[in-house]
């Protein structure tokens, strides 16, 4: 017998975000401090690309300068 546990897998846990499939969208949870632009810099490597995340999320995003930590973001392949 093993001294190590059993992997137990919690099948309650929600599936993370990440990519959406072949049309190259990816998802992303806003935490706290995230910008358009920070998120820009993170996907794009360019923080000045921070429009294309704007315009993926125009309905979910009212305020361009304010994020909140929680909401699933759009990020389009560039």
């Amino acid at each position: 017998m093993s001294d190590t546990p059993p992997h137990f897998t919690d099948t309650s846990a929600p599936e993370p975000p990440g990519p959406a499939g072949p049309g190259g969208m990816e998802s992303h949870v806003v935490e706290a401090g995230d910008t358009l632009g920070s998120l820009a810099a993170r996907y794009y490597g360019d923080a000045g690309q921070w429009r294309l995340i704007l315009d993926a999320n125009q309905d979910d995003i009212p305020d361009p300068g304010r994020l909140f930590p929680g909401r699933v973001l759009k990020i389009p392949a560039r």
